[in-house]
Order: structure tokens, then C-alpha cells, then sequence
């Protein structure tokens, strides 16, 4: 358990650190069709992805009455899934996502995908 609220606080400081890159002074005009790069398309995919598979661990948790009564551990998954809406942001503009916040990004992603395969594993372990 302790090992999970540690990759999940992980998770949510590699957040906060992507956001320190994202931050842009770009006018971006409302009549401008932004052009992001295959690259950016491809993180935006893989974002989706994650946080697709974030919200299936959520649903398990949500029907495990165990994990539910770990306090510490909704209150994280809840930050989480606010960050994770947070994050979304930087997909708003192809100028936000420079290669720092790529990078930031992407880590975030690692570590999602840590979490959920964590949180697999607990859930397995309880169904016995």
C-alpha cells in the first residue's frame, strides 16, 4: 500500500512539474485553426489513452468496498483525476506542448500506467 501512495504522489507531481514547462505567452487567435505536429497528435492519443484507462481502475476501485475504505488512497485517486483535468489543458494549444512539456507529459503517462498496474495488482490480491 505504501508503495502505491508513492507512485501515486509521483504521479501527481509530474503533473505539476509539466505545468511549470507549459507556461506560454502565445496570442493565440480564436480564427487561426492550431497545426499540431504528428508528434503532438500521437501524445494527445496516448494522453487519451491513459486517462481512459484511468477511469476503468477508478470504476474497480469504486466496486471494491476494501479499497473504498482506504481514505488516503480516494483522497489521491481524487487528485489525480483533478490533475489529470488540469493536464488536459495543454492540449488546448499545439504552442503549449514544447518538447519540456512533451517530456513532462509523457512521464506522467509512465507513471500512470505504474499506478494502474499497481492498483491491479492490489485489486487481485483482495479478490484473493
Amino acid at each position: 500500500m505504501k508503495k502505491l501512495l508513492v507512485l501515486m504522489m509521483v504521479f501527481v507531481m509530474s503533473i505539476s512539474l509539466a505545468a511549470c514547462g507549459g507556461e506560454s505567452s502565445s496570442t493565440f487567435s480564436q480564427n487561426t485553426e492550431p497545426q499540431y505536429t504528428a508528434e503532438q497528435q500521437a501524445l494527445a492519443q496516448e494522453f487519451s489513452d491513459m486517462v481512459d484507462a484511468y477511469n476503468e481502475i477508478v470504476d474497480k476501485v469504486n466496486a471494491s468496498p476494501e479499497l473504498l475504505s482506504h481514505e488516503e488512497l480516494v483522497d489521491v485517486m481524487n487528485k489525480i483525476s483533478e490533475e489529470i483535468t488540469a493536464a488536459d489543458q495543454y492540449f488546448a494549444d499545439p504552442e503549449i506542448l514544447t518538447p519540456e512539456v512533451m517530456n513532462g507529459l509523457k512521464t506522467v503517462i509512465d507513471a500512470a500506467y505504474d499506478f494502474i498496474a499497481d492498483v491491479e495488482e492490489l485489486l487481485k490480491q483482495i479478490e484473493g
